[in-house]
């Protein structure tokens, strides 16, 4: 008989879980697991299952009890073997038990006085006031606005006349397009900045918005011609604006021309 078979009858038997019986058989959870997908284990290892199944079956550990059965709050939901009360209970009676009682002469001083008043005299907050009159079933007064008060207030002595900030602001201007370089090499440029960072430097490569060399890529220094082979080779046609000015052809052959009203 295997040692599978062996497990899988006494786990019939017990009724055990196969975590269970394998991390008390051989401190392994997976131990049955492994066992079905068809591995092997050590012969120590296999020992030791035979040996607790043989002491289980002669004195079968009884089944954990747990501390929380049959242990029940006031309220009805399960509490700890040391626990009195459920953690909500406990945490209504110690706010109830922290509230601070209602005054001796509250039911002879509070009559007559708002809450404001009675603020200052017991040194409470208005949530506090305001429960000690609903525990002593004291009504206060209403406060309503005297009947000689206008219900809009007097416009002012004088008008602010201060000029607004926004009219001092020197806002700077945005460049305008005829700043940048529209020739040849200028547009060459402005394309291949797409692909990467082209600025005008001098011939050894320093930096210069009036140079007459290309600095692309921080790296390589071309000139304006070489600049725009670069970009044809990118894709750019220097002549592409031509295009603009042809007439469109539709799908007969001849061009349609805009006859004006």
């Amino acid at each position: 008989m295997t040692l599978l078979a062996e497990i899988e009858a006494f786990l019939a038997e017990t009724g055990m879980p196969d975590a269970r019986f394998g991390k008390h058989a051989a401190n392994n959870a997976v131990l049955v697991r492994r066992l079905r997908n068809g591995c092997d284990v050590m012969p120590q290892t296999a020992d030791r299952v035979r040996a607790y199944i043989a002491a289980e079956r002669a004195n079968p550990t009884p089944p954990k009890q747990s501390k929380t059965k049959d242990r029940r709050c006031g309220c009805g939901a399960s509490i700890t073997h040391k626990a009195v009360r459920c953690r909500s209970c406990a945490s209504k009676e110690l706010a109830k038990a922290m509230l601070r009682p209602v005054p001796a002469d509250f039911q002879e001083i509070a009559p007559g006085k708002t809450i404001n008043e009675l603020q200052r005299i017991y040194s409470a907050g208005p949530d506090t006031v305001v429960r000690w009159r609903k525990e002593a079933g004291i009504v206060g007064p209403r406060k309503g606005a005297p009947a000689s008060v206008q219900a809009q207030p007097e416009p002012r002595a004088t008008v602010p006349r201060k000029p607004r900030v926004g009219r001092f602001r020197q806002v700077q201007p945005r460049p305008l397009i005829d700043h940048r370089d529209i020739s040849r090499a200028g547009l060459a440029a402005q394309f291949l900045q797409r692909f990467g960072q082209v600025i005008r430097c001098d011939a050894d490569g320093s930096i210069n918005p009036k140079g007459t060399h290309w600095l692309r890529g921080g790296r390589f220094v071309l000139t304006d011609n070489e600049i725009m082979q670069r970009a044809e080779r990118n894709g750019w046609r220097p002549d592409q604006w031509k295009e603009l000015a042809r007439p469109a052809v539709n799908a007969g052959g001849a061009a349609r021309q805009d006859i004006a009203a």
